[in-house]
């Protein structure tokens, strides 16, 4: 979306028509890749003239980031999608991922993640703790880390209690609802 000089007024890509945009009070954000990701302040530009529709999350980096904490820090029981979004934000193949977990092929990563095959909670603990690493890895580097201060607590946190994840009871598939603001994206019971 290019922004008009005069009005400040957001312009359509196809037709340079003025938009108006709607902030939506919760988006069902597929786009994520998982099935449970609701999202609030979430804008829609619609064109008058040309019919376009223009998604615009804000931060949309960020609250990426903030799904994978969020995921790496509920209980124990990561569904196959969960597990599949987690590899896939740490940037790693099935295969990369299997040779980090010292599985003898990568169509056990696939089995797992298509839940063909049960995940125990000791491979999912071991799971978290890969994934955990290599997350950490990539937001050492500064132009990749799209976390706020109060998110990389929250990191902190949980990587100084990771052992106590086995302890807590699993965790059924729950609705995942995060809310924009002007200090970024808001994670559920987070202060």
């Amino acid at each position: 979306m290019k922004q008009s000089t005069g009005a400040n007024q957001p312009q359509c890509r196809r037709c340079k028509t003025r938009v108006r945009p709607k902030e939506l009070k919760r988006y069902h954000y597929r786009e994520s890749g998982l099935d449970n990701v609701y999202l609030g302040g979430v804008t829609i530009e619609t064109c008058p003239s040309c019919g376009l529709d223009l998604l615009i999350v804000p931060r949309e980096q960020q609250v990426l980031q903030v799904i994978a904490l969020v995921l790496l820090s509920k209980p124990l029981g990561l569904s196959g999608q969960e597990m599949k979004y987690l590899r896939t934000i740490c940037r790693l193949t099935q295969a990369d991922l299997a040779a980090r977990l010292g599985l003898g092929r990568r169509e056990t990563v696939a089995e797992r993640e298509t839940e063909a095959v049960a995940m125990t909670r000791e491979a999912d603990f071991w799971f978290r703790a890969v994934i955990l690493g290599r997350f950490t890895e990539i937001l050492a580097e500064p132009k990749r880390c799209f976390l706020t201060p109060a998110h990389r607590r929250q990191l902190r946190a949980l990587k100084n209690h990771f052992l106590e994840l086995p302890r807590k009871k699993p965790c059924r598939r729950k609705t995942l609802s995060l809310e924009a603001s002007e200090d970024g994206w808001k994670i559920p019971d987070a202060a």
